[in-house]
């Protein structure tokens, strides 16, 4: 997915990985993976936006 410039995709594959894995556990390192992620231009914010809503603000 990367390599075709997914990464919102593959951000989102590892975030539900996680979550099944850890629960919220984890919940801070990937906000800040995602925040990352926007900073550097690897997803746009409103990508963003829609990952944190919908896996991390429950």
């Amino acid at each position: 997915m990367i390599r075709r410039g997914k990464f919102g995709k593959a951000i989102e594959m590892d975030i539900k990985d996680i979550k099944r894995k850890f629960g919220g556990k984890y919940n801070e390192g990937m906000k800040d993976m995602i925040d990352y992620a926007i900073d550097n231009d690897y997803i746009t914010s409103k990508e963003g936006k829609r990952l944190k809503r919908k896996y991390l603000y429950h």
